[in-house]
């Protein structure tokens, strides 16, 4: 971070994108890499779009390097947090199909950041789950990524479906490709980070046809509800978002109910209420 916030006080990103646009593959690679890296920062993020260093690097992602990729993508993951200016600039740019064609890549990292940078993108409307639709194969591509043995791929797999899945009609697509197996199958995962958005992906899809029944059969719903016994607070609301949906199952809510479920609810509710209250109750005293 140090480093980042140091870079950001120097002239050094302005230079790095005018040589994006140099012909020597082996400097824009170093260019791109060093944006990912720094582009955690929105000032360094704010630098790149204000000096046009969103076109080379997505003219990047057309080349077959690995490393030229690797560095790309991982810049547009970093670049494309910016809401009001790059992101738009990407989706203009036809961003969402070029990174999805890359889930097709043999390298784990291109995938990795190539799905970050897809759950950025991505917008909750009609006009992206039509286009993700419209490429032949796609779904069926990032379903079958969930047979990774690779954690981070996974984690980013999931956390793609569970943006992807807000479409009703996209959902249905999935389901049809065996996602709700697959998805059951990671409830085995031992890693804190992966549950979260493996939770996600479970409340998306637990909503189509018989996917909450279909989970049940599986052996994943008394294993969702031991999440909620971890201290992780991101997986514990992803947990309760997935544990609704999947109540829709009357069968589920007596799984939820035998293994606790609903007693660890009462007491997050509870929780929440007193948390609530405190301030209030603070504000009225003084």
């Amino acid at each position: 971070k140090n480093f980042r916030v140091a870079v950001q006080h120097t002239n050094i990103i302005e230079y790095i994108v005018i040589h994006l646009t140099r012909e020597n593959l082996e400097l824009k690679t170093y260019g791109a890499l060093t944006i990912f890296k720094c582009a955690e920062e929105k000032e360094t993020r704010d630098i790149v779009y204000e000096h046009d260093g969103i076109l080379p690097i997505m003219d990047l992602l057309s080349l077959k390097e690995r490393n030229a990729l690797a560095a790309a993508t991982g810049a547009v993951w970093k670049c494309a947090q910016s809401e009001e200016n790059a992101k738009r600039i990407f989706k203009q740019m036809d961003g969402i199909r070029l990174l999805w064609t890359l889930l097709k890549s043999y390298d784990d990292e291109v995938i990795i950041n190539s799905a970050w940078a897809l759950c950025l993108l991505i917008d909750d409307d009609q006009t992206d789950a039509e286009n993700i639709r419209s490429f032949v194969g796609g779904l069926e591509i990032l379903v079958n990524l969930l047979k990774s043995e690779n954690l981070e791929v996974l984690t980013s797999v999931c956390a793609v479906i569970s943006v992807v899945a807000v479409d009703y009609q996209n959902v249905g697509i999935i389901s049809d490709y065996d996602v709700v197996p697959l998805l059951a199958e990671l409830t085995n995962v031992k890693d804190n980070r992966l549950r979260r958005y493996l939770a996600e992906a479970i409340a998306r899809c637990g909503v189509f046809g018989d996917n909450a029944k279909a989970f049940r059969t599986s052996g994943a719903v008394s294993k969702i509800v031991k999440y909620l016994y971890i201290e992780d607070t991101p997986l514990q609301e992803a947990t309760v978002r997935a544990l609704y949906q999947l109540s829709r199952d009357p069968a589920n809510c007596a799984i939820i109910h035998k293994h606790g479920g609903v007693k660890l609810l009462l007491e997050m509710v509870a929780q929440t209420i007193l948390t609530y209250r405190k301030p209030r109750q603070a504000a009225w005293q003084i």
